[in-house]
């Protein structure tokens, strides 16, 4: 078959990429946590722009990570917190938010800002919908978060190492 090669003695599909369709319920989905965002620092989404091309490409190598994760990782899929720290990771390397007036109040650590926001929102509904307690991450472990995000030699498989077991961790109740 042209569209599939072997890998131990398995057959695999070729990569083939999202559809347009889902690309675009993709960007519909993040434009609105996107905007939450912006409400949450009490800005205007307007004042930013978004480089499509840039989100796409960063939709594409998660798309494509699942597919590894397939085919190396005896079937596994991508949980949301994995898939949620590669879309992450990304976009803080991609950095496709800009601002459109000149330099915003959060310009320069804007992407790196949504990238722990996305992180922080998909931890929670994880664990809201799985019944764990929820997991409040403090002013430091926010901090160091950011300043990984920001500033750290980590790899997308760290960042998805780092999130899932956010996600997975047992605190006691209040």
């Amino acid at each position: 078959m042209k569209d599939s090669y072997n890998h131990n003695d398995k057959r695999y599909p070729r990569y083939e990429a999202p559809s347009d369709e889902s690309l675009l319920e993709s960007l519909n989905s993040l434009q609105g946590i996107f905007v939450s965002f912006c409400k949450m620092l009490k800005l205007d989404s307007e004042l930013f722009s978004v480089d499509g091309e840039r989100i796409i490409e960063a939709f594409i190598r998660v798309d494509q990570r699942k597919l590894h994760y397939k085919m190396y990782h005896n079937g596994t899929k991508l949980n949301e917190p994995k898939e949620a720290a590669i879309l992450a990771y990304w976009i803080s390397r991609f950095k496709p938010f800009t601002c459109k007036f000149g330099d915003c109040y959060y310009t320069r650590k804007y992407n790196e800002l949504f990238s722990l926001f996305l992180i922080d929102i998909v931890v929670a509904s994880y664990r809201n919908i799985r019944k764990m307690p929820k997991l409040i991450l403090t002013k430091n472990i926010r901090r160091d978060l950011l300043y990984t995000i920001e500033n750290r030699s980590t790899t997308f498989d760290d960042m998805a190492l780092m999130v899932d077991s956010l996600a997975h961790v047992m605190v006691k109740a209040a």
